[in-house]
């Protein structure tokens, strides 16, 4: 049985690991430049900006090797949960 590809299966919201977190940067920047300041893709984006910033603190831990041990294995559990979170409006 194969995972399916969170980037390609229609959901509600899309997933954040589905573009590199200079992408939603970008989707972001074009959004504001366009008045678009507030909404459902702007919501969209700061979500998937928090989920980077977590992204990037958690795996600082786990190379700097500052988080036990029994945590690191639950690293990408997190971030799978995480990514499921739909963003708030």
């Amino acid at each position: 049985m194969t995972t399916p590809n969170p980037c390609t299966t229609p959901t509600r919201h899309a997933d954040p690991r589905c573009r590199p977190v200079q992408g939603w940067r970008a989707r972001k920047g074009v959004l504001a430049s366009r008045g678009e300041v507030e909404g459902p893709r702007v919501a969209e984006a700061d979500a998937a900006l928090a989920f980077w910033a977590v992204h990037k603190r958690l795996t600082a831990a786990v190379e700097a090797g500052t988080m036990p041990a029994e945590n690191v294995e639950n690293v990408e559990k997190v971030l799978d949960q995480l990514a499921e979170v739909p963003p708030r409006s």
